[in-house]
Formats: structure tokens, sequence, C-alpha cells
């Protein structure tokens, strides 16, 4: 590995921070490695002594944290796969016959983000899940949303998209 792909897998493995900062950590190794050329070591070993891209990014997350934009991708994920676990809506339910499968990968989902970027994206994916549920069923089957159980069933199964990242563990 040269230094350019080094850096290339630090860009990878830091893609979950600010873009600046991310810059800016990458252009310190960069300044560093052509120091130590500069003092006559080698590349192998100098890239011996560099930390993995998986250790920074752990480290420089729990530094700065997620990017705003990192945060939109979590956060939009669920919300696209909740559509499809409405069975009831005319598009739904002609495409797909998987809707409790899509439901229960929602429940994954959500658990596992707010396992793993904490419960405050967790609960803003659950939430907009749960609301956009409830939008298209209004929006798209008025009707189907007025018969008898419907309304009762479906809020029943947002309250639970709405409660599953309390049941995540932070990891340290």
């Amino acid at each position: 590995m040269n230094k350019d792909e080094y850096l290339k897998r630090i860009r990878r493995a830091l893609w979950i921070i600010e873009k600046d900062r991310r810059e800016e950590i990458v252009k310190e190794l960069e300044s560093e490695i052509s120091e130590r050329l500069k003092n006559g070591e080698s590349i192998e070993d100098i890239l011996k002594d560099m930390p993995e891209p998986s250790n920074l990014k752990k480290e420089y997350k729990n530094l700065y944290g997620f990017s705003l934009s990192a945060k939109f991708l979590i956060v939009l994920l669920p919300a696209i796969i909740s559509i499809f676990t409405l069975s009831v809506i005319p598009f739904t339910s002609h495409l797909f016959y998987g809707a409790p499968a899509f439901l229960i990968l929602l429940a994954i989902l959500l658990f596992y983000i707010s396992s793993n970027f904490g419960i405050k994206i967790g609960f803003a994916a659950s939430t907009i899940s749960a609301v956009l549920r409830f939008l298209l069923i209004y929006a798209t089957s008025f009707s189907v949303a007025l018969q008898q159980g419907t309304l009762l069933t479906e809020g029943i199964t947002s309250l639970i998209i709405l409660i599953i990242p309390l049941f995540g563990k932070k990891k340290k």
C-alpha cells in the first residue's frame, strides 16, 4: 500500500464526520507521512506505525460525532422501509405481499440504529417512520383507514416502531 491508498482508506472510513474535519485529519496524516519520508524512513515502516482506518473512525466518531449528512442517511433508510410495511395502501399491496417481512426488517434496523448511532438518532428515525406510516394511510387510502380495526392496528404498530430505540444498547 502506498501513501495515496492509505489516505483514501482514511477518507472512506471517516465518511461519517463533517467533511471539513475529515479533510483536516487527512492533511495532518499526509503531512506526518511526508515529514517522516523526508527524514529517510521507508513508506512501509511509516504505514505500519500509522493508525488503522477503523480505529481512527471509532476515535473521531466519539470525538466529533456524526455529520449532518450521515444522520440524514441513517434516518432516511428506515423512513423508506416504513412505506413498505403498509399492506393497506394500494401501492404496496399490489407490489409487495411481504409487509410483515418489511416490518421485521424495519424493527431490526431501528434497533441497530439506536444501538450503534445513539438513542437520539434512533428516536428520530423511528418518529419519522411512524409519522410517515400515518400520513401514507390517510393520504392514499382514507377509505381503508376508516375500516374497523385498521386504524387501531396501524396505530399500535406505529407506537411499537416508536419505542424500539428504547431497547437498543449503546456500545462503548
